[in-house]
Formats: structure tokens, C-alpha cells, sequence
């Protein structure tokens, strides 16, 4: 038997205690909850969390936490197994 994995999707989890929110990701708006993941095609997932999100600073001049992006992608796979192998004889 053999074994083939394949990407089939991909989890965008959000690392801050506030929820990341993107008003303009390719004509869509996007809010992944605190500490919580959600669900995308593995390219777009790539694109959202590479695309640039500056920090918001406050009036004081410091960075205001809740624009801080701490997104990590989770790939997930499906496991597609050969019960039909071929089987190649030795000479």
C-alpha cells in the first residue's frame, strides 16, 4: 500500500487576546477571532498572512496592541492510500 498526502485547507489561528480584523483582503472582510482559527484555501491563507498590517500607534506614540498581527497557518492534509498498489516483480 502506498501512501499520498494532498493539501486540501488550511487554519489561520490568531495568537493575540484580541481579534485581528481585515476590512480589505481581496474585496473581502476578514476577522479571525481571539485565540480561535478559521478555515481558508491554503494560497489564500498564505497571501492573508503575509500581507503587511502596520501597528497602529496610539497618541502617545506607543503601538496600540489590538493592531498587533500574530497569525500562524496550520496545513491540513488528507491522507489518500493506494489499495491497488503495483507490484513491480525483481529479476
Amino acid at each position: 500500500m502506498t501512501s499520498e498526502r494532498t493539501l486540501v485547507s488550511c487554519k489561520v489561528w490568531n495568537d493575540n487576546i484580541y481579534d485581528f480584523k481585515d476590512d480589505n483582503f481581496k474585496g473581502k472582510k476578514i476577522v479571525v477571532p481571539a485565540g480561535k482559527c478559521i478555515e481558508m484555501d491554503p494560497f489564500e491563507a498564505n497571501d492573508f498572512v503575509s500581507k503587511y498590517s502596520p501597528v497602529i500607534k496610539g497618541a502617545d506614540g506607543l503601538p496600540i496592541p489590538q493592531s498587533f498581527k500574530k497569525l500562524r497557518k496550520e496545513f491540513i492534509y488528507s491522507d489518500k492510500v493506494d489499495q491497488n498498489p503495483t507490484i513491480e516483480a525483481k529479476k
